[in-house]
């Protein structure tokens, strides 16, 4: 999504929320037997935290011209 959204401004945050989710998926492969017991609540609960963030900084980011086209 972020490569699709690059021309807009605020598409660096959805390419930054991706990196960080192909890491924690890493994070999950690497160390699965081990870390099953707190892995998928903590790294899906910081996945959702950085989609969150990077929906609203692309919002932000899109209010901005349509405030000063009014």
């Amino acid at each position: 999504m972020g490569s699709e959204l690059r021309p807009a401004r605020g598409s660096s945050w959805e390419l930054i929320d991706g990196i960080v989710t192909v890491l924690l998926g890493l994070l999950i492969y690497v160390h699965w037997p081990s870390n099953s017991v707190w892995a998928i609540g903590t790294l899906v609960g910081i996945s959702m935290i950085m989609s969150g963030f990077a929906g609203l900084m692309l919002s932000v980011a899109a209010r901005k011209p349509l405030a000063q086209a009014t």
